[in-house]
Parts: structure tokens; sequence; C-alpha cells
């Protein structure tokens, strides 16, 4: 059984670059899942919030159960593929951001948000 509204967005990072536009939720939802396509060892990914489209955007940290230090990119130990990993996240707006450029081609991130 579903309860409540689920939308799914796309945002893409063009090769070269080492961030995402924008991306306008159009609200806040509960549940935000974010869909990490196939990516190598050691890439560093963080979310970023912003008030506004056009607005500055900060790193959004989060404190996972049973870490003492403040998390604020997921550090890929290892290649992954085709994922989602949960994110909390309360804003309307975000992007992506890698710590390096994006050398060889494009990559398109899914986000599938949920009202609860």
């Amino acid at each position: 059984m579903t309860v409540g509204t689920v939308r799914h967005f796309s945002m893409a990072m063009a090769t070269g670059a080492t961030k995402t536009s924008s991306l306008d939720l159009g609200g806040s939802y509960g549940k935000v899942m974010l869909g990490i396509p196939t990516m190598t060892s050691g890439t560093n990914i963080k979310v970023l919030c912003g008030g506004s489209e056009n607005g500055t955007y900060r790193d959004l940290f989060y404190k996972p159960e049973g870490v003492s230090a403040v998390v604020v990119a997921m550090n890929l130990n290892s290649s992954i593929t085709q994922c989602f990993v949960p994110i909390e996240f309360g804003g309307q707006f975000m992007k992506v951001e890698f710590s390096t450029k994006m050398s060889d081609s494009s990559i398109a991130f899914d986000v599938i948000c949920g009202a609860n």
C-alpha cells in the first residue's frame, strides 16, 4: 500500500563539471533517496542545500547513528553500481557536488522523494 505522493527527479552533471545544476523538488519530503549510477572507488559526493534556486548552496550535514563526528560527504570506498542512498534532506533546492571534475563523460542522478 502506498500512502502519499512519490515523485521522481533527474539531475545531470556535465563532463568537466564538479556540481549539478540546482534541482527544485517543489517542496519538502519526509524521505529522499539519491540514486547513484556506476561510480568508481574513491569518489567523494556531497549533497548541497539552498534556500532558493539561484541562492547560496551549502553542504548538507548529517550525523549517522553511532558516529560522533558529523559527516558531510559520502566517500565511496569501493565501486558501486546502480544503488539508492537515503539522505536526510528537508529542503526544497539541492545540488550534488564531486570532489574532482568529471573527466570522461556526463553522469545522471535520480532523486526519489516520498511523503512518508
